[in-house]
């Protein structure tokens, strides 16, 4: 089993023993290299009661390098609440 998938197979069992608030996360097949995610808005927040699907895109450099994370369900910053939904299906958050 290479380095990656010992590193990423552990850390997903401490995710579903320890699972934080409001967040869940899990590889989408049996490769590993794939996830998705769910945050619940936080309460007493703008986004409260909000749904955010994200993907995390995992490569064989993690945890040296960074999964790429996109949110899926678009996510706009309070102050850009005038953008429309149609503009954009999904936003890069870390590449």
């Amino acid at each position: 089993m290479s380095r990656f998938k010992v590193r990423i197979m552990s850390e997903l069992e401490e995710l579903n023993k320890h699972p934080p608030e409001n967040i869940s996360a899990g590889p989408i097949n049996e490769e590993l290299y794939i996830w998705q995610a769910t945050i619940l808005g936080p309460k007493d927040s703008p986004y409260s009661g909000g749904i955010f699907n994200l993907s995390i895109h995992f490569n064989e450099s993690y945890p040296f390098k960074p999964p790429k994370v996109k949110f899926i369900t678009p996510i706009y910053p309070v102050s850009y609440t005038h953008l429309r939904a149609h503009e954009t299906d999904s936003y890069l958050v870390c590449s």
